[in-house]
């Protein structure tokens, strides 16, 4: 009362034993109404990869430099089905201004048949400003049985990118990989690469797939 601050605690949702999730208590977002409120469209890339797509619910949440957005739902705009491989959906998501955009928490339930994604990248763009431009670049799985089994993924913005990357013109590359036939040659652990070249190097790329990789006396080819 000494402030004269208000805020709002949206729930939307049922506190119930029979409807919904049948949850009976909710941790609610604090929105301060003095506070103003930004848009921006999302576009979410699904990769190429076999069994890329997913039917589960995806959740996202943004870190900046005056905060944290709350965790948002992606929900399609019309009913059409969205993370499907090779698709490309947008989103329109609306938070408090949290400053600039630092990081993105990815992230989803797990739920139905397959639902291990292969995301490729996420772009965020202001819709009353579309010069700020927010990138988010992964090209990894969240999946239960592939990789390191986590179904979430933070990843740092970018605010430009490479002029291949930016243009259109991802360049993809083959590499093969020779597992020796010695006693106790393979392996099950996650496996890395980094490619340096005169311009700079990749992030660090996830080769296994939905395979059995890297057992003793295989050759195996991997596209990145």
């Amino acid at each position: 009362l000494k402030t004269l601050q208000s805020w709002l605690f949206e729930c939307k949702n049922w506190l119930s034993l029979e409807h919904g999730d049948f949850k009976i208590a909710r941790d609610l977002i604090a929105v301060n109404l003095h506070r103003k409120m930004r848009e921006f469209e999302l576009t979410v890339t699904t990769g190429s990869k076999n069994m890329a797509g997913t039917d589960a619910s995806v959740y996202v949440t943004f870190s900046g430099n005056k905060g944290n957005s709350p965790k948002i739902k992606l929900i399609a705009q019309n009913s059409s089905k969205v993370f499907q491989r090779k698709s490309v959906d947008k989103f329109l998501v609306r938070f408090q201004d949290i400053g600039e955009i630092k990081t993105l928490r990815i992230e989803h339930d797990g739920k139905g048949l397959a639902s291990g994604w292969f995301l490729e990248n996420v772009v965020m763009k202001d819709v009353k400003d579309l010069t700020i431009v927010y990138y988010f670049l992964l090209h990894g799985w969240l999946a239960k049985d592939i990789g390191d089994g986590r179904l979430w993924r933070e990843i740092p913005s970018k605010k430009t990118l490479a002029k291949e990357i930016s243009s259109g013109k991802l360049i993809k590359y083959r590499v093969t990989v020779h597992t020796g036939d010695v006693r106790y040659a393979g392996t099950d652990a996650n496996v890395y690469i980094i490619i340096q070249g005169k311009n700079g190097q990749t992030k660090k790329l996830f080769m296994n797939d939905d395979r059995n990789n890297f057992e003793k006396g295989m050759t195996e080819d991997f596209e990145l």
